[in-house]
């Protein structure tokens, strides 16, 4: 059993869930040449793993893992696909009923590179803004940089919040000092 517990050791399991899962945030998300058009949440890192996982169980099915356990080099774009199409999958809702995926993983698979990029940049987008700590985010760009250094020499706080925290801690992390006070 997880961590986070029911209140009350009478309450029915189907009451109890994360304390976490309450405060999840869902925007809206459309599939680009479809109809189709959903809300979006990003996905536990639990759930992500898993993902993984089963992707590369899948891949290794196929002969597509090297002897060294990597992706073979001509199923990079594959890869990127697939795990894509899985995470959208699970991240993508049906709008009023957020218990029910908008599309199985197949009908992801489907789409074309345009059709998934799409929701999968705004994924990636909605990850890096409420997922700080993801190992796999965005670096800085170089315009980041130069405006992230010149905020942080003028002391505006205002222009630096905006960047979020994940950005602002690879900033602190790559200036190589403490903040001049």
């Amino acid at each position: 059993m997880g961590r986070f517990t029911t209140r009350h050791p009478d309450e029915p399991a189907a009451a109890v869930t994360s304390a976490l899962a309450g405060a999840r945030e869902h925007v809206p998300v459309t599939v680009p040449g479809t109809d189709a058009a959903g809300v979006m949440r990003v996905l536990t890192r639990s759930e992500s793993l898993t993902i993984k996982a089963e992707a590369l169980a899948l891949f290794k099915e196929r002969g597509l893992v090297t002897d060294d356990g990597m992706i073979a080099a001509v199923a990079h774009d594959d890869w990127k696909c697939e795990i894509a199409a899985r995470h959208l999958a699970v991240a993508v809702r049906v709008t009023d009923d957020l218990d029910t995926p908008l599309a199985a993983v197949d009908d992801w698979r489907e789409l074309s590179d345009e059709q998934i990029s799409g929701p999968w940049d705004r994924y990636q987008d909605l990850r890096d803004r409420l997922d700080p700590l993801g190992a796999d985010a965005k670096p800085l760009t170089e315009d980041e940089l130069a405006v992230m250094r010149s905020a942080s020499k003028k002391k505006d706080v205002t222009a630096l919040r905006s960047f979020g925290l994940h950005k602002l801690a690879i900033f602190a992390a790559t200036t190589g000092g403490p903040p001049a006070s």
